[in-house]
């Protein structure tokens, strides 16, 4: 009994000082690594260029599902059930009393379990026998709240009945079409500079040249920013080669590490206090310089040559005649 108040006041205190930065033992069976999307152009050549904008937003969540997972046993289908919505039910009458807050449970598993059963035959060898022992079911249960610090308090109702397992905290935001569009508006401004810019730095006009643009988002969630580190050194002292080192074993733990907006052309909302919804975008223009016109020389004007035969007759008098045939 003890050690279970003391495993809950643990417990306790690691939830109260994560606040809204709520990671979930997921995480401690792989870290997800999202690259940023990458927009695609054409290569340029000879004098054509990019021009590139990446723009960053930090989006505030709006409603978060907690997700807890919750595993009972019992010798019958019956005091199984029985007993893990024996469990379940504090939680479920916690979220019915807050407007903000609603319980979902879902079925994961229910399957029988078995223990061997040794039979000894005296003219045979040892066999070992599979018999039912009871069964055991698996339920995980998602509770949504507005408010990430009333997570302390789901928390507190799920040790009570000895649920310990936070799974994962997601965040969800109703707004993120709008910050989409923000991004591609503020990218459209930052384009506009970058080309005067460029066509300074080329003495040129920006009408000699075609465009070709492609552009694209990444959303990242803070589930997905967790990164894991250990607080410890080792001594580097030198050690005989034939002694034998106990090494005591290094606490791991993790942190919320978001993108930054130093790798971004501009940044909405640019400061990350909490855990936050971070939605990046890229655009990317290609000026390929258009093809010199050249001169219409006008046609040679066409001379028609009409050829004429002509027929001298000599008359009787002595007189010459041209006659013309056609």
């Amino acid at each position: 009994m003890k050690k279970q108040i003391l495993f809950t006041a643990i417990m306790m205190l690691m939830i109260s000082k994560m606040s809204g930065q709520v990671m979930g033992n997921a995480n401690y069976q792989h870290r997800i690594h999202l690259p940023q999307n990458v927009v695609q152009v054409p290569h340029p050549r000879g004098d054509d260029f990019i021009i590139t904008v990446r723009g960053i937003s930090n989006v505030k969540a709006q409603n978060y599902v907690a997700i807890f997972s919750v595993k009972q046993s019992g010798k019958s289908a019956g005091e199984v059930n029985e007993l893990i919505d024996k469990r379940l039910q504090p939680l479920i009458d916690y979220c019915e009393q807050d407007a903000d807050m609603s319980a979902y449970i879902d079925m994961i598993s229910f399957v029988p379990i078995y223990e061997v059963e040794v039979v000894n035959k005296i003219f045979s060898k040892t066999t070992y026998n599979e018999v039912p022992k009871g069964f055991e079911v698996k339920k995980n249960i998602h509770i949504r709240y507005g408010d990430p610090q009333k997570l302390n308090g789901i928390i507190n109702v799920a040790a009570g009945s000895e649920i310990y397992d936070l799974v994962r905290v997601d965040y969800f935001a109703y707004d993120l079409e709008s910050k989409k569009q923000e991004l591609m508006d503020k990218a459209r401004e930052v384009l506009g500079k970058k080309i005067n810019h460029q066509t300074e730095i080329l003495d040129t006009e920006i009408t000699n040249y075609n465009r070709r643009a492609s552009d694209g988002f990444t959303v990242v969630y803070p589930i997905e920013m967790y990164t894991q580190y250990q607080a410890a050194s080792t001594n580097k002292i030198s050690i005989d080669n034939r002694a034998n080192v106990n090494a005591v074993q290094k606490q791991t733990t993790y942190y919320y590490k978001p993108y930054f907006d130093k790798d971004f052309d501009f940044s909405l909302n640019p400061i990350v206090f909490e855990p936050r919804i971070q939605i990046m975008y890229e655009m990317k223009v290609l000026f390929s310089l258009k093809p010199e016109e050249k001169e219409e020389k006008p046609e040679p004007t066409k001379v028609e040559v009409v050829e004429r035969k002509q027929i001298i007759l000599l008359t009787p008098s002595g007189e010459m005649k041209t006659i013309q045939v056609q």
